[in-house]
């Protein structure tokens, strides 16, 4: 999504977040802090399907992780960012001056979406023009994360059913009569679809075998 603040147009790509993160990440950013990157990996470090969220704002890069917790690197600190192709996936590579490479690892349905995020952040730390493209193809539900069948599609696992069909008998109530006549139409067509089997049936056991008990 794309975000506006005040009269300067800055693009922001924020995916939605749980109350339990928003919470964390909230209690984690100091009050002068503009967030412009909030996406999620599904990896950790270890290859193990996770959640982690990268958090980026005009000062610093996060990292929140609900099992290891939050990871605070300075963008003053950042001497490159790059976002790796790997065998089935990727990982966003952080270079620090005074610390160990900062690795977040994901799947390669999020390449786009991490290549966008390195670009942001190389912008941010060679003090470019922020600029960024948020509109990107959405490949995963925002909700449970799960592949979609289709790009920007709709999740089947978070599609409330019944209440889908409530609307579909919602649309279907001013054309009651006509609905009954359909319906009573197309029992009638399953039936007679049915009557060339049963007929044929009967023709083959009762007219052109012989009885069991006669001879050849």
């Amino acid at each position: 999504m794309t975000e506006f603040e005040g009269g300067n147009s800055r693009p922001r790509l924020l995916e939605s977040v749980d109350d339990q993160t928003e919470e964390s990440i909230r209690h984690s950013l100091r009050a002068d802090e503009d967030v412009l990157i909030r996406v999620f990996a599904d990896l950790d470090l270890a290859g193990q399907y996770t959640t982690r969220w990268v958090v980026v704002t005009d000062q610093r890069i996060l990292v929140v992780d609900q099992a290891d917790g939050v990871v605070d690197v300075p963008v003053a600190d950042v001497t490159a960012v790059r976002a790796e192709p790997m065998v089935g996936g990727g990982r966003l590579e952080v270079d620090r001056r005074e610390a160990p490479t900062l690795l977040v690892p994901y799947t390669s349905s999020m390449a786009v979406k991490f290549s966008e995020v390195a670009r942001g952040l190389e912008q941010l730390r060679k003090k470019e023009t922020f600029l960024i493209n948020p509109k990107l193809d959405r490949l995963r539900c925002e909700k449970c994360h799960r592949l979609l069948p289709e790009k920007n599609g709709i999740c089947p696992a978070c599609v409330r059913r019944w209440h889908t069909l409530g609307r579909i008998v919602s649309y279907m109530l001013p054309h009651k009569s006509r609905m009954m006549v359909l319906a009573v139409a197309s029992v009638a067509t399953t039936l007679a679809e049915l009557a060339p089997p049963l007929v044929m049936m009967r023709l083959a056991d009762d007219v052109l075998l012989p009885p069991p008990d006669s001879t050849a």
